[in-house]
């Protein structure tokens, strides 16, 4: 969406509609404004008192994902999650007109396409809903407006907190500074001339970022491809600490940006 003086949209609006053609006849035959204009168009000082109305203006730099049952159309009124623009409501519209049945306010943007799907004989639609920072949530909903589950909780329901990334487990693996001196010297003793003295590889693979340390410490004992074991030559302690060092340590590396190149000479005149 471009932008005009004061961030307000250089177009006029409607800024969004949902329109339906006919396709064998190559007519419109109808459209309908996507939501009502954002808090940020309804309460900017440059549009006081111009008595606009902001109801049919439609939400602004949306893509909204949508689908399609035998007489409805289900689709948010947002679908931009990087900038958060859109609004929360899931609405029902009459294929045959355009017009709005039914909505609801959903607890955050509806960021994908709705499903729907039937279970047992009844049917319903299924939006995703997510916002920056809370885990995406898939919602289902009911076309006949009843639930197995009885009414929701008063407090709502809480959010599952997300999973621990195996590179936040790696990163947290328990390691004594005697343990990682320790695998530091065995590695740059037993490991280094095929992984690199960083382990960012050479004639062995990169170890870099790796996270699995359980199965790190079983390839340092017991080998794998032209890798032989170690078994013999380390002691249990010392196989520990290798594979605590490799992920504790030869963290990856970031990506290097690319480099700008020279820079523009300045306009003459």
């Amino acid at each position: 969406m471009v932008t005009g003086p004061q961030g307000l949209p250089i177009l006029k609006p409607p800024y969004s509609e949902l329109v339906a053609l006919d396709m064998n006849r190559g007519e419109h035959l109808w459209r309908i404004p996507v939501g009502g204009a954002s808090d940020f168009i309804r309460n900017h000082p440059a549009l006081k008192g111009l008595k606009l109305d902001f109801d049919r203006m439609g939400q602004y730099d949306i893509r909204p994902g949508l689908v399609l049952t035998k007489e409805l159309i289900f689709m948010g009124e947002s679908g931009s999650l990087p900038g958060q623009t859109g609004g929360p409501m899931l609405r029902a519209y009459d294929k045959r007109d355009g017009a709005v049945l039914w909505q609801e306010a959903m607890p955050a943007l509806v960021t994908g396409a709705p499903r729907t799907y039937i279970h047992p004989g009844r049917q319903y639609g299924v939006p995703t809903v997510s916002q920056n920072g809370p885990p995406a949530e898939m919602i289902a909903l009911s076309l006949d407006g009843t639930s197995e589950s009885g009414a929701p909780p008063a407090a709502g329901v809480a959010v599952q907190a997300a999973p621990v990334t195996k590179t936040a487990a790696a990163a947290s693996v328990p390691v004594s500074a005697e343990e990682l001196a320790l695998g530091g010297q065995v590695f740059g003793r037993l490991c280094a001339a095929c992984h690199g003295a960083t382990g960012q590889g050479g004639v062995g693979p990169s170890l870099t970022g790796r996270t699995d340390l359980a199965n790190v410490a079983l390839i340092i004992a017991e080998g794998q491809g032209q890798m032989p074991p170690l078994s013999a030559a380390l002691a249990p302690k010392e196989i520990d600490a290798v594979a605590k060092y490799v992920v504790r340590s030869l963290r990856a590396s970031p990506s290097r940006a690319p480099s700008p190149g020279p820079a523009m000479p300045p306009p003459e005149g």
